[in-house]
């Protein structure tokens, strides 16, 4: 009975370090044209609200709710990719179809998280988390999937780490992706 309400009085204080969500800029920060006529991008990603169970006794990368991020990861990826990517209406050759299927953060949690008063200092250790999409690249008939990552380690986990350090994260997360996903875009376009 003790241990239930020290568990209790300790998730009641530990919930007051939630800080809010991370604010992602989604304008571009380099426009990259493209040597198509038409640059099209189709967002096909869901919302990701994992269940409150789904990382209980489970060890690995989680995706975290979309409420997570202000907008929603996947709809932040997919407005910079449409402000980044600028079509070349002269010089550019049919079309670039961008479909994301896949736009997500993660967190890794472990089984440590799960046990109830390791869990209370495991939420004080440092994370990996990750940021990725999956994405098909289509031009003149010539079709790439790709999947484009990049992961970082912040000093707590999600909901406690500063606002500052989950801003940094999700604009590093922003431009190493577009910038994996431009090199990939200059591959398929010149094969």
């Amino acid at each position: 009975m003790i241990a239930k309400i020290f568990y209790i009085a300790s998730a009641l204080a530990l919930s007051g370090c939630v800080t809010p969500a991370a604010t992602i800029d989604i304008s571009a920060h380099n426009t990259h044209t493209v040597p198509a006529k038409t640059v099209i991008v189709t967002d096909l990603s869901r919302a990701t609200n994992p269940g409150t169970y789904d990382t209980v006794w489970a060890s690995g990368f989680f995706p975290l709710k979309d409420d997570a991020t202000n907008p929603p990861f996947r709809v932040a990826i997919a407005s910079r990719i449409r402000n980044q990517f600028l079509p070349d209406e002269i010089l550019g050759k049919g079309q670039l179809r961008i479909t994301l299927v896949e736009s997500v953060i993660l967190q890794k949690t472990t089984i440590a998280d799960s046990v109830v008063f390791i869990s209370i200092a495991s939420a004080l250790s440092p994370r990996d988390f990750q940021c990725g999409i999956d994405v098909n690249l289509e031009y003149q008939g010539k079709s790439e999937r790709h999947k484009f990552t990049y992961l970082q380690k912040l000093p707590l986990s999600w909901v406690d780490a500063k606002q500052d350090d989950k801003n940094k994260f999700a604009a590093a997360c922003m431009t190493k992706i577009t910038d994996q996903m431009n090199d990939a875009i200059r591959k398929i376009v010149t094969l």
